[in-house]
C-alpha cells in the first residue's frame, strides 16, 4: 500500500510516475552496490567539474601571482584525479558486479 514517493511525483497535476529513473527496488546486492556507485560518480562529476571552473577563475584572476596560478593549476589537477579515480572505481565495482551475479 506505502509506494514510494520517488517514484509517484506530481508537478502541476502532471503524473511522473515511473519516469523518475529511480530504480523501484533492486534484486540484489550487486545491483544496489551498482546503483549507489554510479550515483556518487554523476556527484563527483558535477563536483569535479565545479572545481575545474574554480581553478580556471582562479588562474585567470591571479594578476600575475605565481602563487594564485600554481593554487589554480593544483584545484584543477586535483579535481582531475578525482575524477579518474572515481570513474576507476565505477569500473571495478562494475566489473565485480558483473562477476556476482
Amino acid at each position: 500500500m506505502m509506494q514510494s514517493a520517488l517514484t509517484h511525483l506530481y508537478v502541476a497535476g502532471i503524473s511522473l510516475k515511473g519516469e523518475t529513473g529511480l530504480p523501484d527496488s533492486t534484486q540484489n546486492v550487486s545491483d544496489a552496490l551498482g546503483n549507489i556507485v554510479e550515483l556518487l560518480v554523476y556527484i563527483i562529476g558535477a563536483l569535479a567539474i565545479i572545481f575545474i571552473i574554480v581553478g580556471g577563475l582562479q588562474i585567470v584572476t591571479a594578476a600575475g601571482s605565481p602563487t594564485r596560478v600554481k593554487q589554480g593549476r593544483e584545484t584543477i589537477i586535483y579535481a582531475i584525479v578525482g575524477l579518474v579515480v572515481a570513474i576507476a572505481a565505477y569500473a571495478a565495482v562494475t566489473f565485480i558486479g558483473t562477476r556476482l551475479s
